[in-house]
């Protein structure tokens, strides 16, 4: 049989103490071997004058480069796809063209012929936010994530998780589109053609022989 007379000292030892801590505090104070009825206090928080945000490069994530193409998901543009010019990671957005076109004056030019002084009004595509954008799958041209997988030669390809296929790299064949501009005092129109000089023009197959007879040499 055990003998527990040997833990007798320390009990009594232990109920002196907690004697003694009671009478002295009662609040801050937790008895041995009892739990504390205070509340757990939380973690404190960082402050907002020491502590400074992380900027994440929300299109390195997504996996996005200039030459996607991609599909707007919000917005008066949304449903129609174009092709990522530019991106701006840090502010997170993108700049996809012919998407969300806005009208910018730039300052006064004069018309070397005319001599006229006159406001340029140019359509340029605004930024959109990363979030806005979604790639297009190469193959069903349906909205997608890109993964990215490495191959057995080690190179680092990036995946579509719709069908599973490569995604295109159109980073070196992609040029930006220039902003159309408008001048208010030159109005330029296409020189008309009349009736006659375009029937003659579809009667007229002499244009198409000659790219046959190129194919055929």
């Amino acid at each position: 049989m055990t003998d527990y007379t040997k833990y007798i000292p320390y009990m009594q030892r232990v109920l002196a103490y907690n004697k003694t801590a009671v009478s002295v505090s009662k609040h801050s104070f937790t008895p041995f071997l009892h739990a504390s009825k205070n509340p757990s206090q939380p973690r404190k928080l960082p402050s907002p004058e020491t502590s400074r945000g992380v900027n994440v490069n929300m299109a390195k994530e997504f996996n996005l480069r200039i030459g996607d193409n991609v599909r707007v998901l919000y917005g008066r543009d949304s449903g129609r796809s174009g092709v990522i010019e530019k991106i701006m990671p840090e502010k997170n957005q993108v700049i996809v063209s012919g998407m969300n076109v806005i009208r910018s004056y730039s300052r006064r030019v004069v018309d070397p012929i005319n001599h006229e002084v006159s406001n340029v009004v140019q359509n340029v595509p605004a930024p959109i936010h990363v979030t806005n954008i979604a790639p297009l799958d190469p193959v069903l041209k349906q909205p997608t994530r890109i993964k990215r997988r490495y191959s057995m030669s080690g190179e680092c390809v990036r995946i579509s998780k719709l069908s599973g296929c490569a995604m295109p790299e159109l980073s070196a064949t992609v040029k930006p589109t220039q902003p159309r501009s408008s001048t208010k005092s030159v109005s330029r129109r296409a020189v008309p053609v009349s009736s006659g000089t375009r029937d003659s023009m579809l009667r007229d197959k002499s244009h198409f022989q000659s790219l046959v007879d190129l194919n055929h040499s």
